[in-house]
C-alpha cells in the first residue's frame, strides 16, 4: 500500500487488549541525509573543542538510540546504515564524528554531498574521495557497485539472520566487465546496491552555476561527472535485469533526476536521496523512492529511518532445469538465501541438486554409494541409487503432494489467523501452530481434529479438547483477550461457545507420547514446497482421493 502518513515500520494498529505479534527478518536499511554538523555545531554555541565534542556525542547517542529502536536486541547482522551526503563542509567535523564509537557507525557507509568538495578546490573528485577515506573509520563509497554476499559460519548453521560480507567493484572494474560477466558476479549477492553523489548535470536551476561545491567543481566538470554515474547505472540495470528476486539499491545524494537523462524509475528498485531538503516518500510496492530523512539546515535532533525490505532470492535462478553437482557452501546459501533454518555437520561424497521447472531437489551420495534425500542437514535413504531416477520423477510427485498439501495448510492458515486475533503467535510448523512457547494447537493431519496441548517439552505434555479451557489455565492473559473478542460479538471457530458456555477449568489429560512430532517432521518436510524445495519421497504415493479433498472442504467452512 502507499504509505503516505510513513509510520514506523513495524507498527501495527491494534486493540487495547490483544498485544499483536510482529516478526521480520529481512533486511532492514536505515539511512539518513543532510546531517549539516557544522550548522548544529555553530547553533549550538560552541566556545571549545570539548563543547564541539559534547554536541557530537549527543548527536551520535540520539542516532545510536533510533538505531536499536529498529534493532532492538536481535542481530544486526542483516542491518545497514547509509549516510546519504552533506554530513558537514568540514573535514575536521567529519573525522571526529566517523571516528566516534557507536554502534550505528559500524553498520554505516557513507555517501559524500556536495558540501563535502566545498574543502578542496582543485582536486578531482576522485581525490576528494581519496582524502576522505582517509580520514574516516567508516568505509566512504563513490561511484561504486557493492554486492552484499552472505557469510557461512564456521558450525555451517544457517538462519534468518544473515551476515553480510560486502565486494566492493570500483567504476572502471565494472564497465570493464561485460555485462555477461558482471551478472554472474552479482548473482551470489543478496543485495546489490549502487553508490555516488551522483551530481546534477541535467539540472538546468540549481547547479555548479550556483555555487553548490564552491569553487570545486565548474558547470562542465558537473556535467561530466553525472554522465559518469550515468554510464554506471545503466551497466548495473543491464546486469541486474536477469536478478529480479535481489534486493537492489540506488543511494545517491542528489535524486535522479538530477544526474539522470530522460529520468523513469525502474520498478523494484530502491532509490535513496538527500539534497533538496525537501523531504518526499513514495513506496507503491512498484515504485519506490526515499528522499524522506533530509536534517537539513535547521534539523537538531537527526534520527534513522528505515526501508524493510524482503530479501529472499534464489541463488541457482540462472541454472536452467536439470542435474548439478554442487558443493557443501553452495547448499548451505542456498538455505540463507530461503531464509530457512539448517545445520548441516556432515560431509558427502557428491552433493546434487535437481531443478525442474522452478521447483528443486537436493540428493546426497554417501559415501557407501547410497542416495539420500535432503532436508535441511538431514537425509533419508532412497532406494533406487540413480540421480536420473529422481529427476524424471519430480514433478509428477510434487504435483501429488500439492493439492492436499495445499489444502491442509489454508486450514493450518485459518487457525493460525485465529490464534493471531487475541495475541498468540500464530507460527506455523509442521502440524503445529504456536499460541506461545507452551501453549500449542495440534491439527491432525489424517482427520483435521484440533486440539490444544500444553508442554513443557517434547514428553511432559497435556491436551485439552477446549483450547479455551486450556488458555484460562495456563495463560490467563491471553484468555482475557479471548473473551474479549466474544463479548465484541466477534466470531472465533476455535470454540463453538457463546462467553456465556465457556466451560469450568477441566485438566488437561496428560500426554507422554512423542508420536505427534514424528508426523509434524514428515509434514514439514512437504511444507518445504511452499519454498520451491521437494525434501519428501515416498515412492508409494497414490492420487490424493477425494475424500479427503471433500473433508478439508468441510473444515475450512467451519472456521469461516
Amino acid at each position: 500500500m502507499l504509505q503516505l502518513l510513513r509510520p514506523k515500520e513495524g507498527d501495527l494498529i491494534q486493540s487495547d487488549f490483544v498485544k499483536a505479534h510482529y516478526e521480520y527478518y529481512g533486511n532492514q536499511i536505515l539511512y539518513l541525509s543532510d546531517l549539516h554538523l557544522d550548522h548544529i555545531v555553530a547553533a549550538s554555541k560552541c566556545k571549545s573543542m570539548d563543547d564541539i565534542q559534547a554536541v557530537l556525542q549527543k548527536i551520535g547517542q540520539e542516532l545510536d538510540k533510533s538505531y536499536k529502536e529498529y534493532v532492538g536486541s536481535f542481530s544486526d547482522g542483516n542491518v545497514i546504515v547509509l549516510i546519504d551526503g552533506d554530513i558537514t563542509h568540514s573535514p575536521e567535523l567529519f573525522k571526529m564524528f566517523t571516528g566516534m564509537r557507536f554502534r550505528f557507525l559500524r553498520k554505516a557507509m557513507i555517501i559524500l554531498g556536495n558540501h563535502e568538495l566545498w574543502a578542496y578546490p582543485g582536486l578531482s573528485v576522485e581525490e576528494i574521495v581519496t582524502k576522505y577515506s582517509e580520514l574516516s573509520r567508516v568505509p566512504v563509497i563513490h561511484n561504486e557497485i557493492v554486492l552484499f554476499k552472505d557469510k557461512v559460519s564456521d558450525k555451517n548453521i544457517t538462519s534468518q539472520y544473515v551476515r553480510y560480507s560486502k565486494k566492493r567493484i570500483s567504476y572502471k572494474t565494472a564497465l570493464k566487465m561485460p555485462v555477461d560477466k558482471l551478472s554472474k558476479q552479482m548473482s551470489s549477492a543478496r543485495m546489490i546496491m549502487l553508490a555516488g553523489i551522483g551530481f546534477s548535470g541535467y539540472n538546468n536551476e540549481f547547479n555548479a552555476d550556483n555555487g553548490i561545491y564552491q569553487s570545486t567543481l565548474t558547470r562542465d566538470q558537473e556535467i561530466l561527472e553525472s554522465k559518469k554515474i550515468e554510464v554506471l547505472y545503466n551497466h548495473f540495470l543491464a546486469a541486474t535485469r536477469t536478478l529480479k528476486d535481489r534486493v537492489l539499491v540506488v543511494v545517491t545524494h542528489m535524486p535522479l533526476e538530477n544526474w539522470k537523462n530522460n529520468p523513469a524509475y525502474e520498478d523494484g528498485v530502491i532509490y535513496i536521496s538527500g539534497h533538496t531538503h525537501w523531504n518526499y516518500f513514495h513506496d507503491d510496492g512498484m515504485q519506490r523512492i526515499y528522499a524522506d530523512n533530509q536534517n537539513g539546515y535547521h534539523g537538531r535532533h537527526p534520527s534513522l529511518k528505515c526501508i524493510y525490505t524482503d530479501d529472499i532470492y534464489d541463488p541457482f535462478s540462472s541454472y536452467s532445469d536439470g542435474i548439478y553437482e554442487i558443493t557443501k557452501t553452495d547448499y548451505i546459501l542456498f538455505y540463507r538465501a530461503k531464509k530457512m533454518n539448517m545445520q548441516l555437520n556432515r560431509d558427502f561424497r557428491t552433493l546434487y541438486m535437481l531443478k525442474k521447472k522452478g521447483n528443486y531437489c537436493f540428493l546426497a551420495r554417501l559415501v557407501s554409494g547410497k542416495l539420500s534425500i535432503l532436508n535441511g542437514g538431514r537425509g533419508s535413504s532412497l532406494l533406487v541409487k540413480n540421480v536420473e531416477f529422481y529427476y524424471e520423477r519430480m514433478d509428477k510427485i510434487i504435483n501429488r503432494l500439492s493439492s492436499p498439501l495445499e489444502q491442509y495448510m489454508n486450514i493450518q492458515k485459518k487457525v493460525s489467523e485465529m490464534v493471531k486475533s487475541f495475541g498468540g503467535t500464530g507460527r506455523i510448523h509442521g502440524c503445529i501452530v504456536d499460541i506461545d512457547f507452551y501453549n500449542h494447537i495440534y491439527i491432525n493431519p489424517v482427520d483435521l481434529t484440533i486440539k490444544g496441548y500444553y508442554a513443557l517439552n517434547m514428553i511432559m505434555k497435556w491436551v485439552y479438547d477446549s483450547i479455551p479451557t486450556m488458555l484460562k489455565e495456563h495463560s490467563p492473559k491471553l484468555f482475557k483477550n479471548f473473551q474479549h473478542l466474544l463479548e465484541s460479538n466477534s466470531t472465533n471457530a476455535l470454540t463453538p461457545l457463546s462467553a456465556e458456555q465457556m466451560p469450568a477449568i477441566q485438566s488437561g489429560i496428560e500426554y507422554l507420547e512423542t508420536d505427534i512430532y514424528k508426523a509434524s517432521r514428515e509434514i514439514s518436510k512437504m511444507q518445504k514446497l511452499t519454498n520451491n524445495v521437494l525434501s519428501f519421497w515416498n515412492d508409494g504415493i497414490l492420487e490424493p482421493e477425494d475424500g479427503y479433498k471433500r473433508l478439508c472442504e468441510i473444515k475450512v467452512k467451519s472456521l469461516q
